[in-house]
């Protein structure tokens, strides 16, 4: 009945948010923007979307052959593609995660060691989009002026928690505490697999330039989802917003970032092309990887969904 009320919640917060913006914005230009689109940069927009999940599965894939794993990297990124079916029909979140969890605990038969595995992949990734932030705030761009103090305030919760988290005298207090609440134990050994990690500095390291790319091949996608629509814009202004965009469609309040994405980009494109275009150019980056999402849909309904 939660789960229920809560993806009900959810749904119509995507649903306001876009309608309100289609309420104040001029749908026969939006529409006269789809009818322009170039086929082939749109179809690269497509492939390099692809090409950045494809490197969250070999990132994924990183983290686990530390751990002893070897699953083959086309089995990652076939459940990595599942997800993210999964992702744009359930809310943002852990949900997710939970998923890529099960999948590959039915793979190696240790539940712990594959989830640590999904939340240290989905932390790192965090960790490179807040410092992506970061970078963008000394520049001083209108746009970001006001969210200053909300990217210093989540970089200080994601990157100095998991810092502080992987300390032996904080893994020492918390392990303590959780053998006191209710399925204590079992979450002692997520935090024991996820503490492991600890001492894995080359795979941190290559973990962390994974998702540098990660990041860079997603915002090429909706650079070249721009070019799509016949717009030539700044690289690195495209990469700032394009990366506080994403950080902000994976809040957990609507169905797969619906609506907040499309906010993020009128938010911080409209004053440079416009709030239609800005619209169009969400829409645009969102389908880049909804059509890779859909191969997914077809991996679960032909049950290929196995490592």
């Amino acid at each position: 009945m939660k789960k229920t009320l809560s993806y009900s919640i959810r749904f119509v917060i995507a649903a306001a948010l876009i309608g309100i913006l289609l309420y104040k914005l001029d749908l026969k230009q939006i529409a006269d923007n789809f009818i322009l689109l170039r086929p082939l940069p749109f179809l690269i927009a497509i492939a390099v979307n692809g090409f950045g999940i494809f490197l969250s599965a070999l990132r994924w894939k990183v983290f686990l052959r530390s751990q002893g794993e070897n699953p083959p990297i086309l089995g990652l990124f076939k459940v990595y593609l599942i997800s993210l079916f999964l992702g744009n029909i359930l809310p943002s979140g852990a949900g997710i995660d939970i998923m890529r969890g099960i999948y590959l605990s039915r793979h190696t038969g240790k539940k712990a060691h594959s989830f640590a595995s999904v939340i240290i992949d989905r932390i790192l990734g965090f960790i490179a989009i807040m410092m992506i932030a970061l970078l963008s705030l000394p520049f001083g761009f209108e746009e970001i002026r006001p969210f200053r103090r909300v990217v210093l305030l989540m970089a200080v919760v994601i990157i100095g928690g998991t810092f502080i988290s992987l300390r032996p005298a904080v893994h020492k207090v918390l392990t303590a505490l959780l053998l006191k609440i209710p399925l204590g134990d079992k979450f002692k050994k997520l935090y024991d697999a996820f503490y492991s990690y600890r001492d894995k500095r080359k795979t941190l390291i290559l973990g962390l330039i994974l998702s540098f790319m990660v990041q860079l091949s997603f915002v090429g996608a909706a650079y070249m989802s721009g070019v799509a629509l016949s717009l030539h814009l700044p690289v690195f202004k495209v990469i700032l917003y394009v990366t506080l965009i994403n950080l902000l469609a994976a809040v957990p309040l609507s169905v797969g970032g619906i609506g907040l994405r499309e906010s993020g980009f009128v938010l911080f494109f409209g004053n440079m092309i416009g709030r239609e275009t800005a619209f169009s150019l969400s829409v645009t980056y969102y389908l880049s990887g909804l059509i890779n999402s859909l191969i997914g849909a077809l991996f679960l309904l032909v049950g290929k969904d196995k490592v």
